[in-house]
């Protein structure tokens, strides 16, 4: 007769239970996940800085990703810029070379002229309506949540702005290697559409 304890689990030929090799599996596996884990961290603020210091990968696969890819390389635009200030000596690096791979027609001509508002931003997508293959439109809402800075009172506008934001209409275009922003309009409340770039 085999004792209760060993009936329940399989011995193997050198004698071992199947519990024990999957005990030391169990452990294997949390190691490695740990270990994982920890290398995808950064190790020093340092590591994580010099992964800031490249402009982010822009992603043109769909509307909406483009449009953010967008949004993200006008906030990495102004970080680097605020860095590049701090240390004499760099340069900042040039807008228009940079939204090239983002955005096309008129809006890439613009970013040779002018540079787009910085500060914390609220942007939600609304609305995407794709009116072929190679034609879309993404309605947005974009609020600036920057403070005024101090000693200054904003104006009314400002204060409207800030409080309610606006609405934005992108157009987008695929030619063939991907979407990009080709026009941006703002839609006042009972106004015409207005292009800004």
């Amino acid at each position: 007769m085999v004792p209760a304890a060993l009936s329940r689990f399989r011995i193997e030929g050198d004698g071992r239970s199947r519990p024990f090799v999957r005990r030391r599996l169990g452990w294997l596996a949390s190691a490695l996940s740990a270990s994982l884990l920890l290398t995808g961290c950064p190790s020093s603020p340092a590591d994580a800085e010099a992964r800031r210091a490249k402009p982010p990968q822009a992603d043109i696969s769909t509307p909406e990703r483009a449009l953010k890819s967008y949004w993200a390389l006008i906030d990495w635009f102004h970080w680097a810029n605020e860095t590049h200030a701090k240390s004499a000596g760099t340069s900042p690096p040039q807008l228009h070379e940079l939204m090239a791979t983002v955005s096309t027609g008129d809006a890439l001509k613009s970013f040779h002229a002018y540079t787009p508002r910085r500060g914390p931003l609220e942007r939600t997508l609304e609305r995407v309506t794709r009116d072929s293959d190679r034609s879309a439109q993404v309605l947005a809402h974009i609020r600036s949540q920057r403070d005024a800075p101090p000693g200054i009172t904003p104006t009314p506008i400002e204060l409207f702005e800030r409080e309610t934001g606006g609405e934005y209409r992108y157009e987008l275009r695929n030619d063939g290697s991907g979407w990009k922003v080709a026009e941006v309009w703002r839609i006042d409340g009972g106004g015409e559409p207005r292009r800004i770039r």
